[in-house]
């Protein structure tokens, strides 16, 4: 699995990240998927009670960082389309045909 290396999205041990539970459910879909679509598979897998944080509005913050990550050059998310924003791992750019990328939007 990816992990980010980013100090600012470690949590404590055995406890996923946001960045972390982002990645799991993008690596397990191969496909782009926006906030509310990884949110709600990530708690059908139950991924969302083993999170290190939480808060009022626990699907804001893996958005917030999907975004903030999409736009790092060294990020390990891209985002792709608009309304809804979808995001995916770099990694799976490379794998994913562009013609199967466009019609997942």
């Amino acid at each position: 699995m990816i992990q980010s290396k980013d100090p600012r999205m470690t949590t404590t041990a055995g406890k996923l990240s946001f960045i972390d539970l982002a990645c799991k459910v993008l690596e397990k879909e191969q496909k782009a998927l926006s906030v509310d679509e990884i949110w709600d598979m990530a708690d059908k897998a139950g991924l969302t009670g083993q999170l290190g944080s939480v808060g009022k509005t626990p699907k804001a913050t893996p958005g917030s960082r999907l975004y903030t990550g999409a736009k790092e050059p060294t990020g390990i998310f891209a985002k792709v389309g608009f309304r809804p924003a979808k995001f995916v791992l770099k990694s799976l750019l490379k794998t994913i045909p562009k013609e199967a990328l466009e019609q997942q939007l």
